[in-house]
């Protein structure tokens, strides 16, 4: 299934992500940064879940930063610093 950024679909967003999370039948959900904001409490809830993985990607109206500070905190959290540290210092 497939969540396509659009006005209509940013407000039908949350409830499609809880679709695919019900249906159990995805252990990774990607999701592109324009609907982030539309689905975010529905994506903090998902995170207590062991799975499905909640994947934020730069989708084509580019970049917000979303998928790269996810991503950091994340490997922040596991990791105990920040290893993709643009300046390379670690933290």
């Amino acid at each position: 299934m497939c969540i396509r950024d659009s006005p209509e679909t940013e407000e039908n967003a949350p409830q499609r992500l809880k679709l695919l999370v019900d249906s159990r039948e995805f252990g990774i959900i990607f999701l592109g940064e324009g609907l982030y904001s539309a689905c975010q409490d529905a994506i903090k809830k998902i995170e207590s879940l062991a799975f499905p993985a909640v994947v934020i990607l730069p989708d084509i109206t580019g970049s917000h930063q979303i998928a790269l500070d996810m991503m950091r905190d994340k490997i922040r959290k596991a990791a105990g610093r920040d290893i993709i540290s643009e300046e390379g210092e670690g933290e």
